[in-house]
């Protein structure tokens, strides 16, 4: 008890240090901070208290966990369009989620000196990220662009929300629904901007065919995951509001999805849906497949009322674009175009791929399309693309993590231990990520942020509930053991 007493007063002796030294940088970073925009920029004072006020708020959020990591996932609608140079939401959100991350792993790993990196493959993960970090050398000895090496690296450091993701299922009893409403949030942030969009090419159509191949194409993962999200809640509600409130969701998103055009996603989609379909009971899979028609139906039904008779040249559209999956590996040139760059960097991967190039490293390549030969950075290829980079340890420790997650997240929602969200929860892991691997063939999500943010929150998800299960399946042992 005193050898307690004793660590609990050193714990408490070092957060008060701590506390104290950040208030006192705190302080002095808002008075340099002042000085600097009096001397250099007065016309910017006046926002001054804004900004001070913005300050104090995020630290009254950090003080809530939960709060702030929803936060952090919500406020990513700042960064979710494409836009040239770098714009304030952009500059705003990078600070706060750099800070997030930064007082997050430096409290647990320092300051609380907890287990972070737990399981096999959370330790892989981590030593995985530690390397890709530390790989700028091979960005500099095959010439590569530091800032492209930056921008990527960027994109990959959201795999560092899957470690307070999983903590805040592990941690809330509600932790695992308010990720999901995050994620949700987004998903409906973008489908609105989406729609809007898509409204505005309407507008400027002046021929059928501009019409008919009008699309939505930004975000597209970011529709994809809450639609399948929706699918899974959905025919797994035994009332009737509840499930006709998913449905209306899953409508929305499957038609948002469908006003991407983006053909990869509508066969990632589909390849999700019978994931779903071949691992759920019957009677789920009976709703599953009178929910698709209903939705088909009730998209056309709905647009016919928004958008009226033009709608019926997009459907003619989308239903051409969807038939041509069949016959676009010989017939669309942009899709060849995509094949062709994947074998031409796979001639590079021979050459070395053991330890990759590293990021930001162009590659030559002919562009069938304009015909000429272009030099550039991005892949569309995902496989591919992580094997030039990395070599082979950074494919097999990335697909070792993914793996895990998958195959245990299949096991949480086979688990009869368990509440039936956290079981959902797995099975949308699941059915998401097989779609991605279908997806990541033409439409690299590594180097994509807002692929490579949705995709971490799901391998949260993924930890979390295997998190749970753990728990419950030690409660019950315990409860059996007690019982006899």
């Amino acid at each position: 008890m005193a050898f307690e007493t004793i660590r609990y007063d050193f714990q408490a002796s070092r957060l008060l240090k701590f506390g104290t030294g950040a208030l006192s940088l705190f302080l002095l970073s808002g008075l340099a901070l002042i000085l600097l925009v009096v001397w250099a920029a007065p016309d910017l004072a006046p926002f001054l208290p804004i900004v001070m006020v913005g300050a104090i708020g995020l630290v009254i959020v950090f003080q809530y966990p939960l709060v702030n990591l929803c936060l952090v996932l919500s406020s990513f609608v700042l960064i979710a369009g494409y836009e040239e140079g770098f714009q304030i939401t952009e500059v705003l959100y990078g600070l706060y989620y750099v800070s997030f991350l930064s007082h997050w792993y430096f409290t647990r790993l320092f300051l609380y000196r907890e287990s972070v990196f737990r399981r096999p493959e959370e330790r892989i993960l981590a030593i995985f990220f530690v390397l890709v970090s530390l790989s700028f050398p091979l960005t500099i000895l095959f010439n590569g662009s530091l800032v492209g090496f930056v921008s990527e690296w960027l994109s990959l450091s959201f795999l560092g929300l899957y470690f307070p993701i999983r903590e805040a299922l592990e941690r809330n009893r509600r932790g695992l629904v308010a990720v999901l409403g995050a994620m949700l949030f987004v998903g409906l942030f973008v489908l609105i901007r989406n729609v809007l969009n898509f409204q505005d090419v309407l507008a400027s159509a002046e021929y059928a065919y501009e019409v008919a191949s009008g699309r939505a194409g930004t975000n597209e993962s970011l529709l994809i995951v809450p639609a399948i999200m929706c699918l899974v809640f959905m025919i797994f509600q035994t009332r009737w509001i509840p499930r006709l409130s998913f449905a209306a969701f899953f409508l929305a998103f499957f038609a948002g999805v469908l006003l991407t055009q983006s053909r990869g996603y509508w066969l990632a989609f589909l390849i999700a849906a019978l994931v779903i379909i071949l691992i759920v009971p019957f009677r789920q899979k009976l709703i599953l497949t009178i929910s698709a028609v209903i939705t088909l139906v009730a998209v056309i039904g709905i647009g016919l009322a928004v958008f009226g008779d033009t709608i019926l040249l997009f459907v003619y559209g989308v239903a051409e674009r969807f038939l041509s999956i069949m016959t676009a590996a010989s017939d669309d040139i942009s899709l060849v175009n995509r094949f062709k760059e994947a074998l031409g960097v796979w001639e590079h991967v021979k050459l070395n791929p053991i330890l990759g190039y590293g990021m930001g490293v162009e590659y030559r390549v002919h562009d069938i399309i304009y015909d000429v030969t272009v030099v550039k950075t991005f892949i569309h290829n995902g496989y591919i693309a992580l094997w030039y980079k990395f070599g082979i340890w950074g494919v097999g420790m990335f697909f070792y993590f993914f793996g895990s997650v998958i195959r245990r997240s299949y096991l949480v929602f086979r688990s009869n231990n368990l509440d039936s969200t956290v079981r959902l929860g797995g099975l949308v892991v699941v059915a998401s990520f097989t779609g991605f691997l279908v997806s990541a063939l033409t439409s690299n999500p590594v180097y994509i942020n807002d692929a490579m943010f949705i995709i971490s929150i799901l391998a949260g998800i993924g930890g979390g509930c295997w998190s749970l299960k753990l728990t419950s399946d030690s409660n019950h042992s315990r409860v059996g053991q007690h019982a006899e």
